[in-house]
């Protein structure tokens, strides 16, 4: 069976082969491990599905705030982080506080410079087999890092009709992108919105189903892919709400934050494909051969039966855990994820 039609099976709820493998990201420390290209790195990992992730612009937006901080594109702020192995720069808060901000902090899409005709046709050639999933930033996280969370909160209640606007006008820059990965060939795609804590969700599931809920309609409505749902924290009294809008596969499924994947897989393994749980907060940075193997095992136990399961980290292999941790959990999977 080859990797694309593994990943099918797990969609349609089906067993394949083998439970299918994805990892969202991967620290650059890993990619350069495995010759410095980041389909190469998932393909040396054994990932059946690839992200696939929007390029930067060199000319994007970007205002200088100080010395070590600057705003993006977006209007979010970061400051330089001199740790080795992280991405750089960390998140500290956002500049829009009003509708003239948020029209400043949007540029356009320009979805043919963010994912250009050869990032996805090298891809498909040296890997035609394999499953290839857009993934990019949502309204919710967007606007919300754009305000600030805090800020954000606030504005749920000060000032809807901007939280309104802020999420209309980022839902409108996601669709461009989407429909720009729906003509490239791309199979699945991954809405990145963070949008819990390791106890709750950032706002209500009442306020969640008024503001965000539509705009996962509007998504699913407009662009013709299966859609997978990305965030991190507690999420449980959210999921119904991104099963009315026609999500249909969740991930990552922090397992430090309460996600029971048993106990999800019983409630909603029928409707969702399940993607992750391998712990990357205290297993796989341990490096301990037996602790990951345990983990592995255990995400197997509890989502493997019936298919509709595609293991992945809890998050994605970052700057604390070494390569042959990441490895040994991928390679681990593979040896004990076949189907009888």
């Amino acid at each position: 069976m080859t990797p694309r039609a593994r990943v099918a099976a797990a969609f349609a709820h089906e067993e394949a082969d083998w439970v299918p493998l994805f990892e969202l990201g991967l620290n650059p420390h890993f990619v350069e491990h495995f010759g410095g290209d980041v389909f190469d790195a998932c393909a040396g990992l054994g990932c059946d599905m690839f992200p696939v992730w929007p390029a930067g612009l060199p000319d994007a937006q970007v205002e200088v705030l100080g010395e070590e901080e600057w705003a993006d594109e977006f209007g979010r702020r970061w400051r330089r982080d001199p740790t080795p192995r992280t991405h750089g720069a960390y998140y500290v808060g956002g500049m829009v506080g009003n509708v003239a901000d948020l029209e400043r902090y949007l540029p356009p899409a320009r979805v043919r410079d963010r994912l250009p005709d050869d990032l996805v046709a090298g891809c498909r050639r040296r890997y035609p087999d394999h499953a290839l999933a857009f993934m990019f930033h949502g309204p919710f996280e967007l606007a919300y890092e754009g305000t600030g969370t805090e800020r954000f909160c606030r504005l749920v209640y000060d000032n809807p009709r901007l939280v309104r606007r802020a999420l209309e006008a980022h839902t409108e820059w996601y669709i461009e992108l989407a429909w720009r990965a729906m003509e490239l060939g791309l199979d699945y795609a991954i809405i990145g919105d963070d949008s819990a804590f390791k106890s709750s969700s950032f706002i209500s599931p009442r306020d969640y189903a008024s503001f965000v809920l539509p705009c996962y309609r509007r998504i699913v409505r407009e662009v013709d892919l299966p859609f997978l749902w990305h965030s991190d924290g507690h999420v449980t009294e959210l999921l119904p709400l991104i099963m009315e809008a026609g999500i249909v596969g969740v991930h990552p499924l922090e397992p430090t934050a309460g996600m029971d994947l048993g106990e999800v897989k019983r409630q909603y393994g029928r409707d969702l494909v399940l993607l992750g749980n391998v712990c990357v907060s205290e297993v796989l940075p341990s490096g301990d051969v037996a602790r990951i193997r345990a983990d592995v095992e255990r995400c197997m136990r509890q989502a493997k039966a019936g298919g509709g399961y595609i293991l992945s980290s809890s998050n994605s292999l970052h700057a604390g855990i070494e390569v042959e941790a990441g490895v040994e959990a991928f390679r681990y999977a593979r040896e004990i994820g076949q189907y009888a």
